[in-house]
């Protein structure tokens, strides 16, 4: 489930005083945040889950990412991409690229598991599963 910490808090204010770091959020209402370290200078991508299950974006690229996503409890979040499980342990995926969000959606949407964990790489999503299977995708 989230979690939230006063740490946060606190990092975000201490990062707020300094000029050389970029500030992403802060609101109170963001309780758990994942972000993608990117390499070679690329800037790092963001999503923050709020108290109410909607997610939050930071990100250097322009586009749709998550808008639809509710009711989220745990999230992951890819080099343009993110993955999440909802409350009921429904898996989504959300990308940039609407085609690969499309092709991946509708292998999600054929699986009849209930999501316990998720987590991601550059290009691929591992998924487990209630009864303990996984389930890995590269793309």
């Amino acid at each position: 489930g989230r979690t939230g910490s006063g740490k946060t808090g606190l990092l975000l204010d201490r990062l707020s005083k300094e000029k050389d770091n970029l500030v992403v959020t802060t609101d109170p209402a963001v309780v758990y945040i994942e972000m993608y370290m990117a390499r070679n200078n690329i800037p790092g991508r963001c999503v923050g889950i709020k108290n109410d299950g909607s997610i939050e974006v930071w990100s250097d690229v322009e586009g749709d990412l998550a808008s639809d996503f509710q009711k989220i409890e745990m999230i992951k979040m890819g080099f343009n991409y993110c993955v999440a499980v909802r409350e009921d342990g429904k898996a989504c995926f959300s990308a940039y690229d609407k085609e690969l969000e499309a092709e991946i959606t509708s292998c999600l949407d054929g699986m009849n598991k209930k999501a316990i964990s998720v987590t991601c790489d550059y290009s691929r999503i591992a998924i487990m599963f209630e009864d303990y299977s996984i389930c890995l995708i590269d793309f």
